[in-house]
């Protein structure tokens, strides 16, 4: 080992002391006035990551799952916490036991970024002679901090942003061309929201025209074009993707069309709106609930 690592054990070492000497005192305080013991954590997450869990955190520092918490934990400047699904929250404070003696017992001080995963795109439009099925809708962009557990939150120079919605599907477009073939073109995809990376351009639907000869002989000349429309671009932070747009067909002889898909919502910045305490807000984008 050299001193590098001997130092960075050292501290590690000397953190998980000062971090249980807090706890025993605590508990020690507490059950000397009579209260319920109290497990106290500080915390200092350096490092970007996927999904945070805080109870998973307080697991493995030694939090045995009943006992009442206080928690101070501070997301490092420059880190940021995302997620791999719009499902999950980026970071998950959950329901944690509660005290009388503790009216806000969880503190975050955010100096880096935490933002949900953006919504995926819509899927491109199609047309045909017996249907036309329009662009998909963008998927709605997942939540960046959930709690059920009241928290004060300080989020003076950093950043929580709901995932950017996705954004829809553009349309297609179907032409019949006589003795020729027929020819169908899709739409383009929905581009991604803003998530654990900037959101995304929709992509471009393709396109034709040209002349074309019908009837019996062949002898009846015709023309046609058709478009696929484009689709719709992912939401920046906190924001609704856009749509995608309708695709187009003509000709003399026959065609279809579809329509483009409706952009995705954005996520929330926040699910659990109601149990946070807030010092500074910061810049936060994206909608709240519960």
């Amino acid at each position: 080992m050299n001193d590098v690592e001997f130092n960075r054990c050292s501290e590690h070492n000397i953190s998980k002391v000062r971090t249980r000497l807090m706890t025993l005192t605590n508990m020690l305080w507490m059950a000397a006035a009579g209260g319920s013991a109290v497990a106290d954590y500080v915390i200092s997450i350096t490092a970007s990551t996927d999904e945070y869990v805080l109870e998973t955190e307080l697991t493995t520092l030694g939090w045995n799952g009943t006992d009442v918490v206080s928690v101070h934990l501070t997301v490092a400047s420059g880190i940021q916490l995302g997620s791999t699904s719009t499902s999950t929250a980026a970071l998950n404070c959950g329901t944690l036991p509660t005290d009388v003696n503790i009216t806000i017992p969880i503190t975050i001080v955010n100096l880096g970024t935490i933002n949900g995963r953006g919504g995926a795109g819509g899927s491109a439009g199609t047309a045909s002679s017996s249907a036309a099925v329009a662009g998909g809708a963008g998927g709605v962009g997942g939540t960046a901090l959930y709690t059920r557990t009241p928290i004060t939150l300080i989020n003076a120079s950093g950043n929580i942003y709901g995932g950017g919605g996705g954004g829809g599907g553009g349309g297609g477009g179907w032409v019949s061309r006589g003795c020729s073939s027929d020819l169908a073109i899709n739409g383009g995809v929905g581009g991604v929201g803003y998530g654990n990376s900037t959101e995304t351009a929709g992509g471009s639907g393709g396109s034709s025209s040209g002349t074309f000869f019908s009837g019996i002989n062949c002898d009846n000349g015709g023309s046609y074009s058709v478009a696929g429309g484009a689709g719709g671009g992912g939401g920046a932070t906190g924001s609704t993707g856009s749509s995608g747009s309708s695709g187009s067909a003509y000709a003399t002889s026959s065609s279809v069309s579809s329509g483009g898909g409706s952009g995705g919502a954005s996520g929330d910045w926040a699910d659990g709106h109601s149990y946070l305490t807030i010092q500074s807000a910061g810049t936060v984008n994206g909608g709240t609930s519960n």
